[in-house]
């Protein structure tokens, strides 16, 4: 869950940014393929949206996604993710300076496959994250460095009905949540996180109130305070 939660919120971020940028009052299904390349040249993911896009603007910018997938870099499961309905509401205030407040994150039925291969690999690491990862720091700031990212934090995510896979292909174990309903609060995409819900695991349901920190280290991974019953 540590590596999954940052994954599919920042998927689904990438793209709500790639259509709350763009104009307003047409057929966002006719922009899919912007919005699609926002997600692969910002995290080098292939996404795909087999449903409808919907934006409306009042009271508040609200953007629902319908049949999201996310294709697996590497590994044996064809996806990294998969999701019946996305819905994600902005702040409008900030969006007209340029910035993404999203107020809420409501993901229904996600299922996360995730893989770490016999050579040690993980499956979730896009070609794009590994050399990003691996390039040197020359100290220098190039042009794309210097100007400044679009900035999005993140206040509530609500996951509805999820599922998530952990496979380790080097010890032939197998972790699987399922059932996992989750209210999460945040400050930001990296966390601080407070969760508080319940899951299946191992057949049985476990009740989850956890609070974490923030993301941190090249592998992102979140320091946190797990209490279950």
């Amino acid at each position: 869950m540590k590596r999954a939660l940052p994954i599919t919120v920042s998927v689904v971020a990438l793209i709500a940014a790639g259509a709350l940028i763009g104009p307003s009052f047409v057929d966002w299904n006719k922009y899919k393929p912007q919005i699609v390349e926002q997600a692969k040249s910002a995290a080098g993911y292939d996404v795909k949206i087999d449903g409808d896009i919907k934006l409306s603007l009042l009271p508040s910018p609200q953007l629902k996604l319908e049949g999201l997938s996310v294709a697996a870099p590497r590994g044996k499961s064809p996806n990294l993710l998969t999701m019946k309905q996305a819905n994600v509401s902005v702040a409008l205030m900030p969006l007209l300076s340029g910035n993404i407040v999203v107020d809420t994150v409501r993901l229904v039925n996600p299922d996360i496959k995730m893989e770490v291969l016999p050579d040690g690999s993980n499956s979730w690491m896009s070609d794009k994250l590994l050399a990003d990862k691996s390039a040197p720091s020359t100290g220098a700031a190039s042009p794309a460095a210097v100007s400044k990212p679009q900035e999005i934090s993140l206040d509530k995510l609500i996951i509805e009905d999820g599922r998530v896979s952990y496979l380790n292909r080097q010890t032939g174990k197998e972790q699987l949540a399922e059932s996992i309903n989750l209210n999460i609060s945040a400050d930001s995409l990296s966390g601080p996180f407070d969760a508080a819900g319940s899951l299946v695991y191992a057949g049985k349901t476990i009740e989850i109130d956890a609070k974490t920190e923030r993301a941190v280290g090249d592998k992102k991974e979140i320091p946190s305070d797990l209490e279950i019953s």
